[in-house]
């Protein structure tokens, strides 16, 4: 078993009431801790594991075939992710924030008033199965394990990895699909409308 720091658990259990539990910007803070941070240094890492073994790859041979794939699906993980840390994330906490200040973006003649809008859960979501599916054809480009013994260490290497970051974004997806989504939508929703104040 391959000890790296790029090593991540593949199978736990997932308590999404943790989650729903959260405030907007911890659930935020958490993701980005725990999933986004770590999987886009993953992807970085696979991107140069990649760039590296393909100068002594084939250009044919089954490896480069998977090498190739994988290589224009990690940078399309690697834009997704960095999109919800630099667009989706950072919106939807400015939308918080002035949802928990009262203030009426709907109305506002200011920069605030389209706040919010350009998340698009829908998309992200679509997005997300667009990945998953693809992971999975990269799974059966992959050639069989037991002619891991004629690939070279790097190959197995990046097989590994990326069975880490299918699970890993599987885990994601779900609680993406399951609890950010749900939240950000409901910031959507109540933009402009003042806050409730719960009697004392």
């Amino acid at each position: 078993m391959y000890v790296k720091a790029w090593k991540i658990k593949l199978v736990r259990e997932l308590n999404l009431l943790e989650y729903y539990s959260l405030s907007f910007p911890e659930l935020a803070d958490k993701l980005d801790r725990e999933y986004y941070e770590p999987y886009r240094n993953i992807c970085e890492d696979a991107i140069h594991s990649i760039l590296e073994m393909n100068k002594t790859l084939g250009t044919q041979s089954p490896a480069r075939i998977y090498t190739n794939f994988c290589l224009n699906l990690v940078f399309t993980i690697k834009h997704d992710i960095t999109e919800r840390q630099s667009i989706t994330l950072p919106a939807a906490r400015a939308l918080h924030a002035k949802n928990e200040e009262g203030h009426d973006c709907a109305n506002c003649k200011g920069a605030c008033k389209n706040l919010g809008n350009e998340i698009n859960v829908n998309a992200i979501a679509e997005a997300n199965n667009v990945i998953i599916d693809s992971l999975c054809r990269l799974h059966k480009l992959a050639m069989p394990a037991y002619l891991y013994t004629q690939q070279p260490e790097e190959y197995k290497e990046l097989r590994y990895k990326m069975l880490s970051v299918y699970s890993g974004l599987l885990e994601l997806f779900y609680i993406e699909e399951s609890v950010l989504f749900a939240a950000i939508l409901q910031l959507q929703l109540h933009r402009g409308k003042p806050k409730e104040v719960v009697p004392g």
